[in-house]
């Protein structure tokens, strides 16, 4: 790896005065790396030299309407790009009623245990009743939060 303070001297080496050529020359004496860095750069004007030897550019390649010519075609050839569509709210809904079902487990389980324990357990009347429109009320909340923060029903 070439030193740092003469890296860019190096990549436009044939461009230098006469002064800092010296100076250049003069640091490359005692450092390989910059010497091994200039063959390489070397080397590789060389081989691209040899490889676009003959190779001529179009008439007219490099007029003024070069520019406008590119810029033409690469908005020619630009995509439009297509708008998001908002993330879907499915996998929040299945993970709500994911979490609800294993509420709903836990709580048969604990109804179960207390059967089995000789507890009777005095349930309310309607208690199912209030157990669903607790679910359906979270469900809603839910489901308005989400929309408000923008995810659609949609599936991806």
């Amino acid at each position: 790896m070439p030193c740092a303070a003469f890296e860019d001297l190096l990549d436009g080496y044939d461009e230098l005065d006469a002064a800092e050529r010296q100076r250049v020359s003069t640091h490359m004496a005692v450092c390989g790396d910059c010497r091994e860095y200039l063959e390489t750069l070397a080397d590789l004007d060389r081989e691209l030299a040899g490889l676009y030897q003959g190779l001529q550019p179009r008439p007219g390649f490099m007029a003024d309407g070069f520019a406008a010519e590119v810029i033409s075609r690469a908005s020619a050839a630009r995509k439009p790009l297509r708008q998001p569509r908002p993330p879907s709210a499915w996998p929040e809904i299945l993970d709500f009623c994911g979490w609800a079902a294993i509420a709903a487990i836990v709580a048969l389980l604990g109804v179960t245990a207390t059967a089995q324990a000789g507890i009777t357990l005095q349930f309310p009347a309607y208690a199912g009743w209030y157990a669903a429109a607790a679910f359906a009320l979270a469900a809603l909340l839910t489901l308005t939060w989400r929309a408000k923060s923008g995810i659609s029903f949609r599936a991806r």
